[in-house]
C-alpha cells in the first residue's frame, strides 16, 4: 500500500490545484431557473404553432427567474420581438400564443433536451452566464445578488 501513496497524492494535488469546470461555477440560481424551465416543457415533441409547454408557466414563479427589464429576444434572422416587458410578457403567458409564447415553450423543449443540465456548455463573465443550447443561448445577469434570465437568443436559422 505504500508504494501507492505518491499516486494518491499526486491526484489529490491535481484535483485541489485544477480549476473547476464553468458547469462547476454557475450559480445554482442558473440551474434552479433551467430546471424550472425543464419542469414545463411540452411532453411530446411539438412544432411550430401547436407547441404548447406541459404544463402552465407560471408567471409568478417564472418571473421570479426573470430579470426586472424583462426580457430581450433576438435571432439570427433578425425576426425576433427584441425587447419584452414582464406586462407583456404575462400577457404572452396568459393568451398562450404568439411569438413570445413560441419562443418561451421553445427554449423549455430545448432544455429538457439536456436530462443532466451540468452537460449544457456554460460560459462565466464575471456577473453575466450564458447557457448554449442546441437552439437557443440564455443569457442570465447578476440582479440584486440573484443571477436572473435578460436575454433569449434563437440561435436556429430555420425558426424560432
Amino acid at each position: 500500500m505504500r508504494g501507492y501513496a505518491p499516486i494518491v497524492q499526486l491526484i489529490l494535488a491535481t484535483r485541489l490545484l485544477t480549476p473547476p469546470s464553468a458547469a462547476e461555477r454557475v450559480p445554482p440560481r442558473v440551474i434552479e431557473t433551467l430546471q424550472y424551465l425543464k419542469s414545463v416543457a411540452p411532453r411530446e415533441p411539438q412544432t411550430g404553432k401547436e407547441s404548447r409547454p406541459g404544463k402552465s408557466i407560471d408567471p409568478s414563479v417564472f418571473f421570479g427567474f426573470v430579470s426586472s427589464r424583462g426580457l430581450f429576444f433576438s435571432d439570427v434572422l433578425g425576426g425576433a420581438p427584441g425587447q419584452v416587458s414582464l406586462d407583456q410578457l404575462k400577457k404572452a403567458l396568459k393568451m398562450q400564443r404568439g411569438l413570445v409564447y413560441r419562443y418561451l415553450v421553445g427554449v423549455t423543449a430545448d432544455v429538457a433536451g439536456y436530462p443532466d443540465l451540468s452537460r449544457i456548455p456554460f460560459e462565466i463573465h464575471n456577473d453575466v452566464v450564458t447557457a448554449t443550447l442546441a437552439s437557443y443561448n440564455l443569457t442570465f445577469v447578476k440582479e440584486e445578488r440573484l443571477f436572473r434570465l435578460q436575454r433569449i437568443e434563437s440561435t436556429d436559422p430555420g425558426g424560432d
